[in-house]
C-alpha cells in the first residue's frame, strides 16, 4: 500500500471523537481506518453499545485496516505534541508503519479487521428527523439528570423520546422512581409514515450532547438510532421494552398553586442544604398567607427562610428530599409554578413563562 497522508489537525479531530467509544475487549479495542481513495478517511470505533464514525481528510489509495485504538490514539497525540504536522501511514503485511517527519518511525501490529463489527442500520429506516443542535442539547441536559442510576430496571436508564410527525414535536422524558423530568421542543422536519417512540440510553445521549451543533439528522431503525452532527455519526443501540406510562402518574387536580422567584427559591434550598439532617435530608416548604417558608433542621440547629409568593388555594406543609428539590436549577425562567395536591401527593413544577418543561417530584413524609 502507498502512504496514507493525514494532517495533524485532521487526525487529532477524528481521534477526539472515536477514542471515547473504544471498548476494552478483543472485539472492541480497535479503531478501523478506511480511506476511499478520494480524499476521505473514516475512523470508526465501538464499545458494543455505541459506535462512532468520524470523517476526516486524508490522501492515499483505497484501503481499510484495524489498529489497537488506545495505543494508536496515544501515539499520535504524543507525536503531535512533539510538533509533527503530517503523519504517513503504510500497511506492510500485518504491520502498520507510522512516520512523522524524519525522526519518528513506529510499527504497530494490525488487528484482524474481520473481527470488527459495524452497527448497520436496518434496510428500512422508520423515520428521518432533522432538528437543531441547540434545543436538542438543552433537552438532553434538562432530562438526563433524572435517569435511573441502578441497572435493576434497564428501561429507566433510558431517555424516552416521543416524536410526533404532524405537530413536529420532540418530547424527552426521564424518570428514576422519585422524579420525572420532561422537556419538549420543535423539530425542523420529519420523514416517515408514523410517529416514533424510542428509548435511548441516557448516558450515551449525555456523552453525545456536547458534540451537537448545527443541523442534526436522526435516523430511527428498529434497534438502532443514528445521530449525525457535522462529520461525525453516532449509532446507538436502543433499550428494548415498554416505557413507564408516566402521564398516568400526574395529578389531575391541585389544591395549591404557588408562583415563586426561581433564584430566590434556589438560594433558599441551597442554604437549607447546609443545615438539613444528613440522614433524612429533608427540606420543608410551609405555604401560608402569600409566604413560603423553606426550612431545614439537624442536631446542630435549624434554618427558616421566608419567600414572598403568589398563592392560590389552601395552605400546606410538604417535605422533599434536598437532592431532588435542588433540581429546580434546571429551569431557566424567572419564576416557577409549584402545583401541589397534598402533603403526600406528587408535586409538579413548571416554568411560569409557559416554556414546555415539567418536573415531577415525590414528597417525603416528615
Amino acid at each position: 500500500m502507498k502512504n496514507l497522508l493525514i494532517k495533524k489537525d485532521e487526525i487529532l479531530r477524528g481521534l477526539s471523537k472515536v477514542s471515547k467509544t473504544i471498548g476494552t475487549n478483543a472485539a472492541t479495542k480497535g479503531i478501523c481506518i478506511q480511506c476511499d481513495g478520494n480524499g476521505n478517511v473514516i475512523l470508526t470505533s465501538h464499545n458494543n453499545k455505541m459506535q462512532t464514525f468520524s470523517k476526516i481528510k486524508g490522501e492515499g489509495p483505497a484501503t481499510a485496516f484495524l489498529v489497537d485504538g488506545r495505543t494508536f490514539s496515544s501515539l499520535i497525540t504524543k507525536a503531535a505534541d512533539m510538533g509533527f504536522d503530517d503523519f504517513k501511514l503504510e500497511v506492510i503485511d500485518s504491520t502498520l508503519e507510522i512516520k512523522a517527519g524524519e525522526m519518528l518511525v513506529t510499527k504497530l501490529s494490525l488487528l484482524d479487521i474481520e473481527t470488527f463489527i459495524n452497527f448497520d442500520m436496518e434496510k428500512e429506516t422508520k423515520a428521518t428527523i432533522k432538528v437543531q443542535g441547540e434545543p436538542l442539547q438543552e433537552a438532553i441536559y434538562k432530562t438526563t439528570f433524572a435517569v435511573a442510576v441502578s441497572d435493576e430496571r434497564p428501561i429507566l436508564q433510558a431517555i424516552h423520546c416521543e416524536i410526533a410527525k404532524e405537530q413536529k414535536l420532540f418530547c424527552m422524558t426521564a424518570l428514576d422512581g422519585y422524579r420525572i423530568s420532561h422537556k419538549e421542543f420543535l423539530i425542523d422536519d420529519f420523514q416517515g409514515d408514523e410517529d416514533v417512540t424510542i428509548n435511548i440510553p441516557g448516558n450515551h445521549l449525555g456523552f453525545i450532547s456536547s458534540e451537537l451543533e448545527g443541523e442534526i439528522v436522526i435516523q430511527v431503525g428498529e434497534k438502532i438510532v443514528s445521530i449525525a452532527t457535522g462529520d461525525t455519526i453516532y449509532k446507538v443501540l436502543l433499550i428494548e421494552g415498554n416505557y413507564i406510562e408516566y402521564r398516568k402518574m400526574f395529578p389531575t387536580e391541585y389544591e395549591t398553586n404557588v408562583n415563586v422567584n426561581l433564584k430566590e427559591f434556589l438560594k433558599a434550598v441551597n442554604v437549607c442544604g447546609v443545615i438539613c439532617d444528613s440522614k433524612k435530608k429533608l427540606v420543608k416548604l410551609t405555604i401560608k398567607d402569600e409566604t413560603m417558608t423553606v426550612s431545614a433542621t439537624n442536631e446542630k440547629g435549624n434554618t427558616d427562610i421566608n419567600l414572598k409568593i403568589k398563592q392560590v388555594g389552601k395552605d400546606i406543609e410538604i417535605c422533599f428530599n434536598i437532592k431532588y428539590i435542588e433540581d429546580i436549577k434546571y429551569f431557566d425562567s424567572e419564576e416557577v409554578i409549584l402545583n401541589l395536591s397534598g402533603p403526600e401527593l406528587p408535586a409538579i413544577i413548571m416554568p411560569a413563562d409557559n416554556t414546555p418543561q415539567m418536573y415531577f417530584i415525590l414528597p417525603v413524609r416528615q
